[in-house]
């Protein structure tokens, strides 16, 4: 038996199958700020304290009216379709197989790169980076704002900085130690003025993309100041919290393994044209492309997608954003200071291994990378 899709209807999911309709009762989630307790009327709301979330379940109509309140005060919430919830928190997906009641741990083949998009993000529809970012605020049970608040393009090369900054929304701080970010603030100590167009989205904003006029005393992003001197005074520190590899760096990691794991099997193990024919047009191989395709549709616009967003939190989207045009404008100086966290190698070894074979399989990647990698 195989799931065809899974659709929710007044505490009921119908998950649909090739065998028939298998039904379950289901009382969905929304995941919000602990702090939100002291604003919200949460009577008759089953509350779940989690470690950086209220998990309240309740019928859908109630938890759309808590919505709504919770809205009134802060976008840091999660609030996914009940379907998909439901896939999530029971751990199977639009394509899993079902034995004996038992979802099927192995990735099913696919025939199609939609089959395997499906299939990873437990959705047919939707912007890839988003859900799969959805999906694992969730699994975690961390809210967030996931909505799209800006348009800012960054070269998926940028998913390095995730990883050196070891950036992820719950771990990003201003009161303890740990990896100082970019988007700290600095009083800076300079003989003469100097102007330059700024690292941090935030002061950039502010002049539209016009140089920024600094002096002695002016107060300036740490990017920025690393950029004109080695003499500041650190006035408002902003940390990520020492980890090894926080939720979102991990699950990109993850998906960068599966990557290479797929990538194995396209590739052929002889050198005969017949055999190399056989390879390539079995459904083994057809699959793989599938879900090497389906990846790449996730991860290459996933930089932009976290720039563009408060997924990594305010702070940590500045720290991000700043990171990687002080990484694109001085790479050396960036590398003496953040290219040092070991517990991240691996995971630039695997996207350094992703970017590269990207230029050598026959995916349908975006123009925008076409044009870049010409």
């Amino acid at each position: 038996m195989r799931v065809l899709s899974a659709e929710y209807d007044d505490g009921t999911v119908f998950i649909h199958t090739d065998s028939g309709v298998l039904e379950r009762d289901y009382t969905p989630a929304l995941l919000v700020p602990p702090f939100a307790a002291d604003f919200l009327t949460l009577d008759g709301i089953s509350v779940i304290r989690r470690e950086h979330a209220l998990e309240l379940r309740a019928p859908l109509s109630t938890l759309l009216d808590v919505q709504r309140d919770v809205s009134a005060f802060t976008s840091a919430y999660l609030f996914l379709p009940p379907e998909r919830q439901f896939l999530l928190d029971n751990n199977i997906s639009i394509g899993s197989g079902v034995v004996d009641g038992m979802p099927s741990l192995s990735f099913p083949v696919v025939s199609s790169p939609a089959e395997a998009r499906a299939y990873l993000l437990r959705s047919t529809h939707g912007l890839a980076p988003r859900i799969f970012i959805e999906n694992v605020l969730y699994l975690a049970r961390i809210p967030a704002d996931t909505s799209v608040l800006d348009s800012i393009f960054l070269d998926p090369d940028a998913l390095r900085v995730i990883f050196d900054l070891d950036l992820s929304p719950e771990n990003i701080r201003t009161g303890s130690p740990g990896i100082l970010l970019p988007s700290s603030r600095v009083r800076l100590h300079v003989p003469l003025p100097i102007a330059l167009r700024s690292t941090d989205p935030v002061f950039a904003r502010k002049l539209g993309g016009d140089p920024v006029s600094y002096s002695s005393g002016s107060i300036a992003p740490l990017s920025d100041a690393l950029l004109i001197t080695e003499d500041y005074d650190v006035v408002y520190p902003v940390y990520s919290a020492p980890s090894p590899l926080a939720t979102i760096p991990s699950a990109i990691l993850s998906l960068l393994r599966l990557f290479r794991r797929f990538s194995e099997i396209v590739r052929p193990h002889s050198s005969s044209i017949l055999d190399v024919a056989l390879h390539s047009s079995s459904y083994r191989a057809v699959s793989a492309y599938s879900y090497l395709q389906a990846i790449a549709d996730i991860l290459l616009p996933l930089a932009s997608y976290l720039a563009s967003s408060n997924v990594l939190t305010p702070l940590g989207r500045e720290a991000f954003v700043a990171g990687w045009e002080l990484h694109r404008r001085e790479p050396k100086l960036y590398s003496g200071l953040y290219g040092k966290n070991h517990t991240c190698l691996p995971a630039l070894s695997e996207l350094e291994y992703f970017l590269l074979a990207l230029s050598s399989l026959p995916l349908e990647l975006p123009r925008w990378w076409k044009r870049q990698r010409a």
